[in-house]
């Protein structure tokens, strides 16, 4: 037998050697020479249902050994197909035996990929996204078979001109499944009959997943999709595409694109696509053109013509834009809905929660706000002046803090101050003397920040309010339960934002609407 070390991945352990030493004292049996020459045989007759098959976003790696003398005429050649994993053990997914004297070593891979992707050991039928042949085989002789699968070969060296890469169609994405997290199409899966927001590869899991978790999760998460349609409902013409479910990065790219904004100035943080995305918060170098839309750009260097009452605000993005004059298919509410985030949590929910606060906000005519973990909100001066012009004749102090942004920089235009601090709040709440009339994360997280406890604690003591805003509503719940065990506050009940940004965030892990901004909550302290 070859040395199973000169074979195995770089990620192999102790245990797949063991592993692949069971498969191999199984290949053994002289029934599978039987088995595998029948029913291989069958599954390869079915290529055009393989062609068909589900998408697993994962890697399998086939290689032989060999039992026996290889002088003898009874040499067996046992491939494995493995799933490649650098996360955990290798997977087995099928393996084949047969003897070399009869069959050749590529005829013998193309029976067991097609058998192991129409009856693979665990979950359901499926193709890999990639395979690689560790093994030296004659690859230009099978690669045409293997790509008529829909499967990319990975790490060959073929240098003539057929291609090695078969693209996936443009609709095809990865989702998660809620248990074992196994990535694959969309069509592998099954979703959560009672909530429609998770998915799972098979009944087995998704009662498996019930049992330990999604049983507490499931009505909450009912909840949320009952909030899908108003989450997306919005007045623009391009609403129907954007908030749809499969609203990816790379359809939010194509719209920027066919807008002419992509990649320019503002518009640079809002698509994971841009090549600005490495560069540090508040370290974005200007651009003249700001909002790059021809009309919207004119408009917003100039001051309202007719001034808004903060005691009878706006209420949506339709008043807005008929304020603005904005025709309903212009996408800057995608750059606008920070500043009319801040704007309807200041003229709206402030003089619900703490009518105090805004009584004496209107008397002392400033409103001082300190934004906490601020990052692009850093390089948004020039929207937050349009926050500023509604809230008019009020003046407008914004504080922004943030571990992420890279200096301290001050300026000030018509009624706006606007300074960034580098820092937690916490630890940099000393450079400012006065205390804040509100105080705003935006899409805050607070479950995934352990220094939210710091800054809550300095905030809910001088008793200044708290808001946040957050994506989505399973981040909610994370963030309730997160207040609930600091024993420092609890949170309010949610509202959906009316001046969210109007592009859904596709993920693969649930079909929950995600939506910067999406839902706001203060929060109360216990004492």
């Amino acid at each position: 037998m070859s040395n199973l070390s000169d074979m195995k991945p770089k990620c192999f352990t102790a245990e797949d050697v063991f592993k692949f030493n069971e498969i191999l004292e199984e290949a053994k049996d002289p029934q599978l020479l039987v088995c595998n020459d029948s029913i291989f045989e069958q599954s390869y007759a079915q290529s055009d249902r393989i062609k068909t098959l589900p998408y697993q976003d994962t890697c399998w790696a086939m290689e032989k050994v060999e039992l026996g003398d290889s002088n003898e005429w009874d040499t067996k050649r046992v491939i494995i197909v493995s799933e490649l994993s650098f996360q955990s053990m290798q997977e087995v997914v099928e393996m084949s035996v047969a003897l070399t004297a009869s069959v050749s070593l590529e005829k013998q891979i193309l029976h067991l990929l097609s058998h192991a992707c129409l009856h693979p050991r665990k979950k359901h039928a499926r193709r890999p996204h990639y395979l690689l042949l560790k093994n030296n085989v004659k690859k230009r002789s099978i690669l045409k078979d293997i790509q008529d699968f829909g499967i990319n070969l990975f790490g060959t060296s073929l240098t003539d001109t057929v291609p090695v890469n078969v693209n996936l169609p443009e609709e095809a994405l990865f989702y998660v499944c809620h248990n074992c997290g196994l990535k694959a199409t969309q069509d592998f899966f099954i979703t959560c009959p009672k909530c429609s927001a998770v998915y799972y590869c098979d009944e087995t899991c998704q009662t498996e997943a019930y049992h330990q978790r999604h049983r507490l999760e499931c009505q909450k998460f009912s909840a949320c999709m009952n909030k899908e349609s108003s989450l997306g409902r919005f007045c623009f013409e391009f609403s129907e595409v954007c908030s749809q479910r499969k609203f990816t990065k790379q359809k939010l790219f194509h719209f920027l694109k066919c807008h002419e904004v992509f990649d320019q100035g503002l518009w640079r943080r809002e698509c994971q696509l841009s090549c600005c995305n490495d560069i540090p918060y508040g370290a974005l170098p200007n651009d003249e053109k700001l909002y790059v839309l021809p009309l919207e750009g004119v408009v917003l260097q100039s001051a309202l013509v007719n001034s808004i009452s903060i005691d009878e605000p706006l209420k949506d993005w339709s008043d807005y834009y008929n304020l603005r004059g904005f025709w309903l298919d212009s996408p800057i509410a995608g750059l606008l809905h920070y500043p009319l985030t801040l704007y309807w949590i200041i003229t709206t929910c402030l003089p619900k929660h703490y009518p105090g606060v805004f009584e004496n906000m209107k008397t002392s005519h400033s409103v001082e706000v300190h934004v906490l973990g601020a990052e692009k909100e850093a390089e948004m001066f020039h929207p937050f002046l349009e926050l500023a012009r509604l809230l008019s004749p009020l003046k407008v102090q914004l504080h922004l803090f943030g571990d992420q942004l890279v200096h301290h920089s001050s300026c000030s235009s018509e009624n706006l101050s606007f300074s960034t601090h580098p820092g937690f709040y916490h630890a940099s709440i000393s450079s400012v003397s006065t205390l804040p009339h509100i105080a705003i994360g935006f899409n805050a997280g607070l479950s995934a920040y352990p220094s939210f406890k710091e800054t809550l604690e300095i905030l809910l003591h001088q008793r200044s309010p708290v808001y946040c805003t957050d994506y989505c509503y399973l981040s909610l719940l994370h963030s309730r339960k997160a207040l609930k065990k600091s024993k420092l506050g609890s949170l309010s009940d949610a509202q959906i934002n009316p001046f969210h940004c109007p592009f859904r965030i596709f993920t693969s892990d649930s079909n929950l609407p995600r939506y910067s901004n999406a839902w706001a909550f203060h929060i109360k302290s216990l004492n």
